[in-house]
Parts: C-alpha cells; sequence; structure tokens
C-alpha cells in the first residue's frame, strides 16, 4: 500500500512524500493517529548526526543515510499483521520504540519493535509513550531521595517530565535550568521550586548558594551541549549522582578529574537503549505514574501540525525556542 510521509532530503529540508509501504511476515502495519518531532529528529534536521564507531558498528557508521524516512516517536491503531506475528491483531493500540518513519499516515514496524499501549492513557499520551516512558524512567532510576535537592539543566520534554518525577520521589528542593524563561515558568507550574534562566544568572553560583557551597544531591542533564554538561558537572555535590539523559551528536570536552576524584555517580538512563527485552519489562512500570495522573504531560504538547504541514513544523521546531513538544497529526 502506498502513505504519505515526511522524509528528511538534505539538512534543513524535509517534504511530504507518497511512499510504497511493505508488511512482512514479522511486521505490523500501523494506522498513526499522532507522532512527536524528537530533539533527535531536530539533531537530523540540522545535520548534527554522530558518528557511531562501538562494538557492532562499523567504523564511521551513521544513524541514516540521505533520503531518509524520519520519525520514531508515535503510536496508533494496528490495521494488518503478517504471518508470523503473534504480538499483536488488527485493532491494538501500540507505541512505536525504534525509527520506524512514524511521520506518516501509516508506518510498518517489526512487531519487536512496538510495545502495547497501556489502558487508561488518553490516545494523544499514548501514541507519545517511548517519548514519555524514556523520560520517566530517567527520573525514577535518578537515585533521588526523600529530602534530596536536584537540579535539572535543560527543562524541553524530557527535563520537564524528569523534574516532575523527581520531585514525585521526594525531592525537597527541585531547580530548574534553562535560557527560555517560557519554559522555566512552565516548569515551576508543573511542581518545580527554583527556575534559573542561564543566559541571565551562573546556574553553577546559584546551585552552591541554594545548597550551602556543598552542591546537589542529584542533577540530571537534558540539554546536550558542552556547556550544560561541565555545568551540570560542577553542580554536583561530593559523592553525588550525575544523571545523563541526551543525546549528545558533537565530541565534548569535560572536567574528568572532578568524576573521579569526587567519585561521583553517573547514570545513563536511556531506557529506549536497553535490550528490546529489558525495554518491554521497563516500559509498563516507567509509564505507570503517568496512568496514575501523578505526572502531567498534555502542558507539554504546545505545538501542533497536520502531517501535512510538517515542512512549518520543523521550521518552527528548530528556530522557535519556546516549543517544548510538537505533534504531527496524521
Amino acid at each position: 500500500m502506498k502513505t504519505k510521509g515526511v522524509v528528511l532530503v538534505e539538512p534543513g529540508k524535509v517534504e511530504v512524500v507518497e511512499r510504497e509501504l511493505v508488511v512482512g511476515p514479522h511486521d505490523v502495519l500501523v494506522e498513526t493517529e499522532v507522532a512527536g518531532i524528537c530533539g533527535t529528529d531536530k539533531n537530523f534536521y540540522l545535520g548534527r548526526v554522530p558518528k557511531m564507531n562501538g562494538p557492532g558498528y562499523r567504523k564511521n557508521d551513521t544513524l541514516m543515510n540521505l533520503p531518509f524516512a524520519i520519525g520514531h516517536e508515535g503510536g496508533g491503531i494496528v490495521r494488518d499483521v503478517g504471518a508470523g506475528v503473534r504480538r499483536f491483531k488488527p485493532g491494538d493500540h501500540v507505541m512505536n520504540f525504534d525509527v520506524n518513519a512514524t511521520m506518516a499516515e501509516y508506518f510498518v514496524a517489526d512487531e519487536n519493535n512496538l510495545e502495547p499501549s497501556p489502558e487508561g492513557l488518553e490516545s494523544e499520551v499514548a501514541c507519545l509513550g517511548e517519548a514519555i516512558a524514556c523520560a520517566t524512567f530517567s527520573g525514577l532510576h535518578s537515585n533521588v531521595n526523600l529530602g534530596d535537592a536536584v537540579v535539572v539543566y535543560g527543562v524541553g520534554f524530557a527535563g520537564q517530565i524528569i523534574a516532575q518525577v523527581m520531585k514525585k520521589k521526594g525531592a525537597a528542593t527541585v531547580v530548574v535550568v534553562d535560557i527560555v524563561d517560557e519554559k522555566l515558568e512552565l516548569a515551576k507550574s508543573l511542581g518545580a521550586d527554583v527556575a534559573i534562566n542561564a543566559a541571565k544568572d551562573d546556574p553553577v553560583a546559584a546551585v552552591l548558594d541554594l545548597t550551602g557551597g556543598k552542591g546537589a544531591d542529584v542533577v540530571a542533564e537534558a540539554a546536550g551541549v558542552d556547556r550544560t554538561i561541565n555545568q551540570a558537572i560542577e553542580s554536583v555535590r561530593h559523592n553525588g549522582t550525575l544523571v545523563f539523559y541526551s543525546w549528545v551528536t558533537q565530541d565534548v570536552t569535560i572536567n574528568i578529574s572532578r568524576l573521579h576524584h569526587d567519585s561521583l555517580n553517573l547514570i545513563n538512563t536511556g531506557l529506549v537503549h536497553h535490550t528490546r527485552q529489558e525495554r518491554t519489562v521497563w516500559t509498563p512500570w516507567a509509564l505507570r505514574p503517568v496512568v496514575q495522573g501523578l505526572t502531567q504531560i498534555t502542558p507539554l504538547f504546545n505545538r501542533r501540525f497536520d502531517l501535512e504541514d510538517a515542512v512549518e513544523a520543523f521550521r518552527r521546531d528548530a528556530e522557535d525556542g519556546v516549543t517544548v513538544k510538537t505533534l504531527l497529526v496524521a
């Protein structure tokens, strides 16, 4: 069958084109309800693609070749399944967990790259289950204890959720750092205690002042640039916890001596980068607080575009610092 979908033609240029879909024996055909523009998609759009040189990759492999049918956030209703599919049937609501060109009317995914949407979630939230689960998982695994002082650098979509989860876990003081006042105001409306605009004030000095010079118990880095990574390192107390959430696309120079000398606890909290088996176990647990209404997600959906308007959606997402999460409605 054919579908209309978003293709990244070159850095800075996307198009909505018609593509052919083929459902293989272990594939699932999903009718997309909502897809999201992730920070990863924004990096692709801006031409920021890291080299993948670890085990399992050929030297200098990248994550995409252009033109690239883009999208990994999204979900919808199963419309067809291959003969070998056992986990899903037509009519099921699913969430995507891999790069499967979700910015389209329909997408095809191997059944192992999908997860069932939890009961109790409204459709729009369920479709963004991958992004929400990843951020919630990060907050839940951040070593926050009752009474802690915590800092979140970068309050885009993930940072907003991480800050909420840390507060619910018992943090006495949640400090959020960003350079966009609107995002900081949103974070405070959702439970953050202190907001610091790093374009106006030194966030490290502010954190040290708030903590009597000791530094925060837990600091999460969710901005993904060298400056915020180093500021996060300088904001953690001796033996504190540094949580890495961001996908950093460029090489960064950091004060690694501080990590060693002050014996910082380092946690990489990328749920989607666990094995498929671990992801399947952890995802329902990570989404449980969302189903229970303990975190607020819909206020973070502050941009909506029809799929046909994807060109404008990407432009706005790349240029407008106020955007927290852009949704594409198929």
